[in-house]
């Protein structure tokens, strides 16, 4: 009768044995579906972040860079400072554009005046 007591144990400690290693097989199965689900991993690297894009609403060169790499931020921070050399040239064209626009209208009503009387 030994030998079959024998047996049993072994039966029970190789049953509870295996039904360890099968909870800790799902556990770690589990974990790790739950992790692939919102991360994205690659042998060569590992990038887990969060990334926003900076649209600009003009182009144009950057003068000053305000932030580092990888600093916080927080919305309505200044991040550059743009160089605004171009910008106040084309205000300068623009404003030579309607003075010159205005020049033509008063010379344009003086040329309709002279024309009334002569009619």
């Amino acid at each position: 009768m030994e030998p079959t007591k024998k047996n049993s144990k072994k039966n029970k400690a190789f049953a509870f044995v295996l039904g360890v290693l099968v909870t800790l097989g799902l556990i770690f199965g589990i974990t790790k579906y739950i992790h692939g689900l919102s991360h994205e991993e690659t042998e060569d690297a590992q990038v887990e972040a969060d990334i926003n894009p900076i649209i600009p609403k003009v182009s144009g060169f950057i003068d000053k860079l305000n932030v580092d790499d990888n600093q916080l931020v927080r919305a309505g921070d200044t991040l550059v400072t743009l160089d605004d050399r171009d910008l106040k040239l084309r205000v300068l064209q623009a404003q030579v554009t309607l003075e010159n626009a205005k020049a033509s209208r008063v010379a344009l009503k003086r040329v309709t005046s002279l024309l009334k009387k002569m009619c």
